[in-house]
């Protein structure tokens, strides 16, 4: 799956599609009364251990606890049903902290405090991701943000029983990967048996082998059949190339100016809900695609609201490393997941626990929230971003020409031709550069225009818009004139001998070319100018009055 159309241009979609969060706020007078109370119910309860201090996360504070040497951790678990009782809370979670050689309560907040996916790809650990698969995972218990990257797992496997967390973690993985890479870097294999996910049913990053609708068992079958068949071509590619996965592959392709692999991330939800096809056959694709997958670029996100040994099943856990987990019912259906308890203790609201696997244990997690409206305005600015591009692609394709010109010719023109033709070279040089520089201060209105999209419609998006269009018409109708003309002229200009030219001839040439530039009505790259810059202004005022 190679991708040849040219993205050049293409502009990441802007946080300003996305909400804002509101200011943290530290409830630090709510903690402190909480530590001092946790202090009264360990004496209540004769265990010998005391509050060192505390660390306030968006969802639950981490209560430190020193213990006494003949206190262990287990006499704290024993009692952490009591002491969740004493503290007027559902439950409590006890961790292990062996850096500070102290035990973790976490204690639910009165207050949940959500927390919003721009405040964490904002962040400068998602700033500074270099990877096309970068995650805005959320934030810790301490509150501050969690990147991870899916290249690293290789494989997530997301389960809980509230459906509409796990919607939202996947629109977040899908919009954090949108944040960082283009279409011809990232697609998306996208199996939605629960017809949840058509708002990207349009999105370029969209690969043509995603079953939005599966109907039979044979049409997800084929999708996963199809996507074994790329990776096993591309085993075969990689050793005629003499690499060793996607990313040497695409260096050496890159260096010979050649089309690159883009990675796939597979998308599958619900799993529980291909038991209604033919479970094994597809979960044997599945682990061949997840044994295999990862040196040829191909990623999988499997989902399930169900955590039933028969859809998580034993093999499924071992080639899928990677595994988070919301709120369950039971004990029983934590350890299914993460070989181990606690899922039952979480809160809901994105509260999760997430197995990396780098990490010895589960961290604790509260997941990026993304609303339907901030995924349906990141995938219509990239369906709209695609349109630009295709103008602008039509707008610069006689740019070669341009540097041509200006950078072989011109500097070996000055160098010969008298005081006279030297100023009317620069007449035709400056109405370049003009041309030039309309063009390009059309693309930064566009940027700015799409970068505050949801403010603007509110009011005149749709009328900016079209004057928006309209004006880069005009200018592509002018400079293409203008550059047909130029080539036209481009023979006899590239085949001068400078050193022997004669300057008089040299005068008719250039007179041709003023002669053409003056039938083209070189005051529209100005009105064009002026008219770009009006639109500036009005967004620019807009934008003051928020």
């Amino acid at each position: 799956m190679n991708e040849t159309k040219n993205y050049d241009n293409y502009i990441l979609p802007s946080t300003e599609l996305l909400y804002k969060g509101k200011e943290y706020d530290y409830l630090a007078s709510e903690a402190m009364q909480t530590l001092i109370k946790l202090d009264k119910v360990f004496k209540s309860f004769k265990i010998d251990a005391s509050c060192m201090y505390y660390i306030i996360g968006h969802l639950v504070t981490t209560y430190i606890i020193d213990l006494r040497p003949e206190t262990t951790i287990q006499s704290i678990r024993n009692k952490s049903k009591d002491i969740a009782l004493e503290m007027k809370t559902a439950a409590i979670r006890v961790i292990p902290i062996p850096k500070d050689m102290a035990v973790g309560i976490e204690i639910p907040n009165n207050k949940a405090q959500c927390v919003n996916l721009r405040d964490v790809i904002d962040s400068e650990d998602f700033k500074n991701s270099q990877s096309l698969l970068t995650w805005a995972v959320g934030a810790k218990t301490d509150a501050n943000a969690y990147i991870t990257s899916l290249d690293t797992m290789p494989h997530l496997l997301i389960s809980g029983r509230d459906n509409i967390e796990i919607r939202k973690c996947i629109d977040n993985i899908i919009l954090s990967i949108l944040y960082k890479a283009k279409p011809n870097e990232v697609k998306f294999m996208l199996i939605d048996t629960k017809k949840e996910m058509s708002v990207y049913k349009n999105m370029t990053h969209l690969s043509e082998l995603s079953c939005m609708e599966p109907k039979t068992s044979a049409d997800v079958f084929s999708s996963l059949n199809k996507l074994v068949d790329i990776m096993e071509a591309r085993y075969e590619k990689y050793a005629n190339s003499m690499v060793r996965n996607i990313k040497e592959y695409n260096e050496k392709m890159i260096k010979e100016n050649k089309d690159i692999d883009c990675y796939i991330v597979g998308v599958i939800n619900d799993l529980a809900d291909l038991r209604l096809f033919i479970l094994k056959d597809i979960e044997n694709l599945i682990l061949k695609l997840a044994q295999k997958g990862r040196a040829v670029g191909i990623h999988l996100v499997l989902a399930t609201q169900n955590p039933d040994e028969n859809v998580i099943t034993e093999n499924i856990k071992c080639n899928f490393p990677a595994r988070l987990s919301f709120k369950v019912k039971s004990v029983e259906e934590s350890n299914i997941i993460l070989n181990c308890e606690d899922a039952e203790k979480l809160v809901g609201s994105g509260d999760m626990l997430f197995l990396h696997p780098s990490e010895p244990r589960p961290i604790r997690l509260q997941c990026a929230f993304v609303s339907s409206i901030e995924v349906e305005k990141v995938v219509t600015f990239i369906t709209k971003n695609i349109l630009l591009i295709s103008q602008y692609d039509k707008l610069f394709e006689d740019e070669k020409l341009m540097e041509i010109f200006t950078d072989k010719i011109s500097n070996k023109l000055i160098e010969v031709i008298s005081e006279k033709t030297d100023k009317k070279f620069e007449e035709y040089h400056k109405a370049i550069e003009n041309t030039n520089n309309t063009i390009n201060f059309s693309k930064q209105v566009s940027k700015k225009l799409f970068d505050n999209y949801n403010l603007i419609k509110k009011e005149k998006g749709e009328k900016i818009l079209k004057e928006l269009i309209e004006t880069v018409s005009n200018i592509a109708v002018d400079g293409m004139f203008f550059l047909k003309k130029i080539r036209e002229l481009n023979t006899d200009l590239t085949n001068i001998d400078t050193t022997n030219i004669d300057k008089l001839d040299l005068v008719f040439i250039l007179d041709d070319i003023r002669k053409e530039m003056e039938k083209v009505d070189s005051l529209n790259n100005v009105n064009n100018y002026e008219k770009l810059k009006q639109i500036d202004k009005e967004i620019d005022d807009l934008i003051k009055k928020q």
